[in-house]
């Protein structure tokens, strides 16, 4: 760390090595360029576990470094003794421990360009306590500052043609952009590659905003619990995949069944798992995006224009149902009123983060993504809770002249809420939005769907005061319990320059259609 300050490159110490390691990712996810964080070894290392694993799952590139104990001191109890590499190998595209001094420049430079290698991801690098203070010559470290040069792999022409062919057959094409797009810089080349053809887009994951929501041909999250993705997914005769993993949220590829599916990946084994396309294609999405367009001439038929009026109105549909959300069962605030309320005061521009279960549901439902990293959460494939705050000051870190607002359940948001202090120490203003239901609302929900609710299990929270925790370490607080007030409330939060924590009091027998679904497959 001496180093790293006589370098005069910024640190930003939290209080947890989870909330580092997330920290990374969310910078990561925010600019597209490679998230760093440094550890300690033993119960550092191992802290840092689920933000490295977090990565891994959603492909986002970082370097985690860690300390390890002396060499000479292997199986001797030492302090922090910890075999680290075979643990953090499975969730990790690269790992190593530095084994010379001399060599220390040559492993770090190696450790950026494997987490920027093919599909990206999250490396591994620990430095043996006893080098740590050992010289490294200028050289050496001249070659770290010259990065290993970035080449995007492109489709071959057989791969463009046959996608052009079916192109030219398709009447309701849809694209579904996924975190490829966003680690490929592709978001012009979608947009060109949509406007010239007559594609609507949808958007997925870490793609969010790559191609803005603004765009006209953009409509928004590519998700089935909102907007016109479902009618778009079960009525399209062509996807063109890009950079889309086929978990889970896309039903492994199912929710295309009546489609003909084009899948463009940079990993060629992902496009071997689940879902098999009619064309695959192993390339950068922004190098393919720009071959097809270059090959192709303008085909924006009138059915086309047509199907996408179509999803149109029915993202207007769902976007007013949405707006009708004031109240829920109880009479307490719907979370859908609240997440209007802080895109009526963050603005289009804002970076929004969601973090939890039900609560990152409603959010992923409504916030805009109108700028590559302007969005940010729960991994979808993974599910780590807890990532609401480190992403956001990553976020804010990164934009620190632009508003960032985070919409946290309160399960979600008790796991890093101490970070608060990073953020008072460093003063980062990120605002909290905490959905206050007093539960684990999907647990609660999907246990309660399933097994009735009279025979619940740890689900209940209870009602915490979470603005004070935040006024107790510096910042601004408020709670609020009327609808009227959630506005205002959110307003002076901003305006306070202060990290702040608005606790919101929502109805807990609020169910978002993705608990509904997992129950109605048996799933708690």
């Amino acid at each position: 760390l001496y180093g790293i300050a006589a370098e005069g490159i910024p640190i930003l110490d939290t209080r947890h090595e989870q909330g580092a390691a997330l920290m990374a990712e969310g910078w990561a996810l925010a600019t597209g360029e490679t998230g760093v964080c440094l550890v300690t070894a033993g119960p550092g290392f191992t802290n840092a576990l689920t933000g490295v694993a977090n990565a891994y799952m959603n492909g986002s590139p970082i370097v985690c470094m860690a300390g390890r104990r002396p060499r000479a001191h292997a199986d001797t109890w030492t302090l922090q003794e910890l075999d680290q590499l075979p643990i953090i190998e499975p969730i990790t595209c690269w790992a190593r421990s530095v084994p010379d001094g001399a060599r220390a420049a040559e492993y770090l430079r190696t450790a950026f360009a494997e987490a920027r290698s093919g599909r990206p991801g999250p490396v591994y690098l620990d430095v043996p306590a006893d080098l740590l203070a050992r010289p490294v010559d200028d050289g050496a470290l001249d070659r770290v500052l010259s990065p290993v040069a970035a080449s995007r792999p492109a489709p071959d022409d057989d791969a463009v043609g046959q996608v052009l062919d079916l192109l030219g057959k398709a009447e309701r094409p849809i694209i579904v952009a996924g975190s490829g797009a966003h680690w490929s810089g592709a978001g012009e080349a979608i947009s060109l590659l949509a406007s010239t053809f007559g594609v609507p887009v949808f958007t997925a994951n870490a793609g969010r905003g790559t191609i803005p929501d603004t765009d006209p041909w953009c409509l928004g999250p590519a998700s089935p619990m909102g907007g016109s993705f479902g009618a778009a997914a079960a009525g399209s005769d062509l996807v063109l995949a890009l950079g889309v993993r086929m978990g889970f949220v896309m039903l492994n590829g199912m929710l295309f069944g009546g489609s003909t599916l084009v899948r463009v990946d940079i990993d060629r084994g992902e496009l071997a798992r689940n879902a098999a396309g009619k064309v695959e294609v192993v390339s950068d999405v922004r190098a393919f995006c720009e071959a097809l367009t270059k090959a192709g001439q303008s085909d924006a038929t009138p059915a086309r224009a047509a199907w996408l009026d179509q999803l149109r109105e029915a993202n207007a549909a769902a976007r007013s149902q949405y707006d009708s959300l004031l109240v829920g069962p109880r009479g307490r605030i719907h979370p859908a009123a609240a997440i209007n309320a802080m895109v009526d005061v963050g603005g289009e521009r804002a970076t929004y983060v969601a973090d939890g279960g039900d609560t990152m549901v409603w959010g992923m439902s409504r916030f805009p993504a109108n700028a590559a990293g302007h969005l940010l959460t729960t991994s979808s494939y993974f599910g780590a809770l807890g990532v609401g705050v480190p992403y956001a000051l990553a976020a804010k870190a990164a934009r620190p002249d632009e508003p960032c607002l985070l919409w946290a359940g309160d399960g979600a948001f008790g796991f890093n809420a101490i970070e608060f202090d990073t953020a008072v120490r460093h003063n980062i203003p990120i605002v909290a939005v905490v959905a206050n239901n007093g539960t684990w609302g999907m647990s609660w929900h999907g246990q309660g769907l399933v097994h009735g609710y009279d025979d619940l299990v740890a689900t209940e929270l209870g009602d915490r005061p979470y603005e004070r925790l935040v006024e107790a370490l510096g910042g601004h607080g408020e709670r609020v319990e009327n609808i009227e007030d959630l506005r205002p409330a959110i307003e002076r939060a901003l305006a306070s320059g202060k990290p702040a924590c608005v606790n919101v009091l929502v109805d807990p027998e609020v169910i978002s259609a993705a608990t509904q679904a997992m129950a109605s497959m048996g799933v708690a």
